[in-house]
């Protein structure tokens, strides 16, 4: 039992880590501390990393099939 916990643990670890920065970019956009912190030129790529780390934990998600193995 405990064994299969920490197999789902360590499998949606990785998900868990790229959605919480990824809400840590966004929140920090959507309350416009983003503005003390960078450059406007790089505004846009924070926002753009944000989305695309929450599409990737997503699939990452729904696509990955671990073997038995592991």
């Amino acid at each position: 039992m405990i064994d299969r916990i920490a197999r789902q643990i360590s499998f949606f670890a990785p998900a868990a880590v790229m959605s919480a920065w990824a809400a840590v970019m966004l929140h920090t956009i959507a309350t416009g501390h983003i503005n003390r912190l960078l450059s406007p030129m790089f505004r846009n790529y924070v926002l753009i990393a944000a989305i695309l780390l929450w599409v990737l934990s997503a699939l990452y998600v729904l696509l990955y099939q671990p073997t038995a193995e592991t």
